[in-house]
């Protein structure tokens, strides 16, 4: 007889679909007109929603139906961890919905969840950990941190760095973003314009903004 054998293992995704986190200075598109997820900058979208409940959904399918974790949840088998935005806890809740919250008939009322009128049928309540967003360097790559800041500016005076950043194509497309932007644009803030405008062209192409405003 060999005595059971107990191991962790973790997964770790990303939020859904969300909002731009930040724009630059001449973007038409502000930030009053992201309405859902209470709307403002950086917040996930209905579609973040189902993605991440149809993801959920696949996560029972893989771990909960092969018999590895349990059907119902049991604190002691799974913990959710999510950084400290809304996002991304929000994102964990609709994870966690399609994987343990459906009426299958696998969560005992009572037990489980309350059985009163209002409360969804089959919803578990289970909850979402965080830390504080400045100490969470397990999930926030940028929080504070003196050693990644130097880390950055040596790899930013290093010579191929430096090279790539100096080539005549790229320092053109600075410049002309900068032009465009209305606020200068170089390798610590491109994100923010690549980021807006890859969110803002998907929203526009599925009519967001036009639902967004007829209801508001």
């Amino acid at each position: 007889m060999h005595p059971p054998t107990y191991f962790d293992y973790f997964q770790i995704w990303r939020h859904g679909d969300r909002s731009p986190t930040l724009t630059f200075a001449s973007d038409p598109i502000k930030e009053n007109r992201w309405k859902f997820g209470g709307g403002g900058f950086g917040q996930l979208s209905p579609i973040g929603m189902k993605q991440h409940l149809e993801f959920g959904k696949q996560l029972r399918k893989t771990y909960v139906d092969t018999g590895f974790l349990g059907a119902r949840y049991s604190s002691k088998e799974v913990y959710f961890r999510s950084s400290d935005v809304n996002r991304t806890i929000i994102s964990a809740m609709a994870n966690i919905m399609g994987m343990y919250g459906q009426s299958n008939g696998s969560n005992i009322k009572d037990v489980d969840y309350p059985d009163v009128e209002g409360w969804p049928q089959g919803f578990v309540p289970i909850a979402v950990h965080t830390v504080d967003h400045d100490t969470d360097h397990t999930l926030v790559p940028h929080a504070p941190c003196d050693r990644q800041t130097q880390l950055w500016k040596m790899a930013k005076q290093s010579e191929e760095v430096r090279g790539f950043l100096t080539s005549p194509t790229v320092e053109n497309l600075m410049k002309h973003l900068t032009l465009k932007c209305g606020e200068v644009v170089d390798a610590d803030n491109l994100w923010i314009v690549q980021d807006a405008f890859k969110i803002e062209v998907s929203a526009e192409k599925k009519d967001r903004f036009k639902k967004y405003d007829k209801r508001h």
